[in-house]
Formats: C-alpha cells, sequence, structure tokens
C-alpha cells in the first residue's frame, strides 16, 4: 500500500512528533528538603521512585480481564549526599529517624521543639505534633540553561535509612565520604514552573 504526503495518516504521524529535541540532562537537578538545609546542600544523587498500579482480575465466562487497580503505589525515594567534615548533614538525618522511632524521649523532645515553628497550631502534646515527623520536599529539574523546569514535589517525606559510612586508613587518594539515605512519603507530583 503506498502513501502519499496528503494522506490523514502520514498527517497524524508528522503532527505527533514533539516539538522541542531537548534531552535530560543527569546532573541538572536541585533538591530541597524542607527542614534539611546540610543534606540539601551538599545533595550528590538522586533516584527518581517508581511509580507502579497493580491490577485487579475480573473473572468473566470467556477471559479474566485485567483492569488497573485504583491506587499508585510510590517506590522509595533515595538520595546520596558527601558527608561534612563535622557530620552535620548526616546527623541531621539520624537525628530524624532516631525521633520519629520514639526510641529516646529527650531526641524526641528536641525534634518537636525545632519544628513547632512550622504549624503554628502545634504543640508537642496536641495532634499537630504528628505533623512534625514529615516534612515536603522538591526536586527541581533544570533546562538546559540551568533553570528550573519542573518541580517534583513530595508530600509528607520521612527518612528510613542511612546506609552505611566506612572509614578506611589504607585509600591513598582523598576520597570524599558519600553516605546514601532512603526516604518514604506519601506521594509525589510534578509540575511545570
Amino acid at each position: 500500500m503506498y502513501i502519499d504526503g496528503s494522506s490523514s495518516v502520514a498527517n497524524n504521524y508528522a503532527n505527533s512528533q514533539p516539538s522541542t529535541y531537548d534531552y535530560l540532562k543527569p546532573n541538572g537537578f536541585r533538591f530541597v528538603i524542607k527542614d534539611l538545609t546540610n543534606v540539601s546542600y551538599t545533595c550528590q544523587e538522586v533516584s527518581l521512585p517508581t511509580v507502579d498500579v497493580g491490577h485487579i482480575v475480573v473473572p468473566t465466562p470467556v477471559i479474566n480481564l485485567k483492569v488497573p487497580d485504583t491506587q499508585p503505589d510510590f517506590g522509595d525515594f533515595s538520595l546520596k549526599f558527601i558527608v561534612s567534615e563535622g557530620m552535620e548533614n548526616y546527623t541531621e538525618l539520624y537525628n530524624w529517624i532516631i525521633a520519629i522511632s520514639a526510641y529516646d524521649e529527650d531526641i524526641w523532645t528536641a525534634f518537636v521543639n525545632k519544628r513547632l515553628s512550622r504549624f503554628p497550631g502545634a504543640t508537642k502534646d496536641n495532634k499537630y505534633s504528628e505533623s512534625l515527623k514529615y516534612s515536603d520536599a522538591s526536586l527541581f529539574i533544570l533546562n538546559s540553561s540551568n533553570i528550573p523546569k519542573l518541580e517534583v514535589k513530595f508530600a509528607e517525606l520521612f527518612p528510613v535509612s542511612l546506609q552505611p559510612l566506612a572509614f578506611d586508613t589504607t585509600v591513598d587518594n582523598i576520597q570524599y565520604l558519600v553516605c546514601g539515605a532512603t526516604f518514604k512519603y506519601r506521594s509525589f507530583e510534578i509540575k511545570s514552573l
């Protein structure tokens, strides 16, 4: 079958081409956690999480139909950051993990007191204190001119793990320590700026 340029199929194909051919740079990002300025500043690598949707099997006399589930499943969010000499960025995350686990009452109290300014009606004894366990975060995707083009906004983010730091006296060249952290969150959304 011959298709010429006047064919509606050919025209539809021509109209489906993207309007821009700029590609995403792997180093074109900025990451900001609202309550962790030290971690945000030294962030080296982030991984945009997976998003999955399950399916439900609906039996019929002829075939089992698969239909999408109604709730997406968001994967873990992970990042890597260079550890500062005074370990301020590492201890920010460490204290957050210890505080939300309610392992140490003194750390929880200090953690809550530090964050009370985020919620005007919050006190450490009322229902708003539960909200203090979380922080919002944003991953800004930069264009080829290093200007933020997209924002990936994470809602109710909290850390669940810190990777180990390996100190080693046999290293010949200075290699600064990099730490990985994993976070859970309620959801994320992508917005154009």
